[in-house]
């Protein structure tokens, strides 16, 4: 089969069969954004000076991102080692209000942009600090071991009190979610993992109970 331009703009298709006879036929060829759906995780709210963590979660391999925000009102943190981390993106908040970031993702040709809000307030940073002083943190302890590791490894957990685990576990590259679980019902969790589809590199834990959440880093070294 032979696909050609007879005329501007315009595609065929010519098919030979096993006789020899030809066939043709017009081909219509689109181009088009909706494969491509960006997304990133974001919490809604944030206490003025918190680290605040973004993940890039798009449905496919990104050639590469954009992340747009108010530089006034962040300051990026840059991870101190060799790995790509433009899939997650640290900011250190200085300024309180409404705050929005975009994602611009690119693959394939296709372009999406992705517009999420976080809400910084000075107030929510005084009630923390008060609410720390009055009360330990429900997270005590998160252990990942042995780490490095060749996809399987542990993560033990321990709680002020019962709550239920939620833990993400995010490669840097392709910034894809790579498992997520949720467990309930204790203040001690241990947990294990066996994940061969793992490929070596670094990946990023994020572990939540409550309103709380711990990132750990993973590096995988088969």
């Amino acid at each position: 089969m032979d696909l050609y331009v007879r005329e501007a703009g315009r595609y065929f298709l010519e098919a030979t069969d096993a006789r020899g006879c030809p066939a043709f036929g017009e081909v219509n060829i689109a181009v088009g954004n909706n494969a491509l759906k960006a997304d990133f995780l974001l919490a809604s709210e944030a206490a003025l000076g918190d680290t605040i963590m973004i993940f890039e979660l798009s449905n496919m391999a990104l050639d590469s991102l954009r992340w747009a925000y108010d530089h006034t009102a962040f300051e990026r943190i840059f991870w101190n080692d060799d790995y790509d981390h433009s899939y997650i993106l640290s900011l250190h908040s200085l300024q309180p209000g409404l705050h929005y970031i975009d994602l611009y993702a690119y693959s394939g040709g296709c372009y999406s942009r992705a517009t999420k809000s976080v809400d910084v307030s000075a107030q929510r940073a005084l009630a923390a600090v008060r609410a720390a002083e009055d009360k330990e943190p429900l997270i005590t302890s998160v252990k990942l071991y042995p780490n490095p590791n060749n996809t399987i490894f542990a993560v033990e957990i321990k709680l002020r009190e019962t709550a239920d685990v939620r833990l993400i576990l995010f490669s840097v590259v392709p910034g894809a979610r790579m498992n997520d679980r949720t467990e309930r019902g204790s203040d001690y969790y241990h947990l294990s993992y066996n994940l061969p589809q793992l490929s070596t590199g670094m990946y990023v834990m994020m572990v939540m109970a409550g309103n709380e959440r711990q990132v750990i880093k993973l590096i995988v070294a088969r």
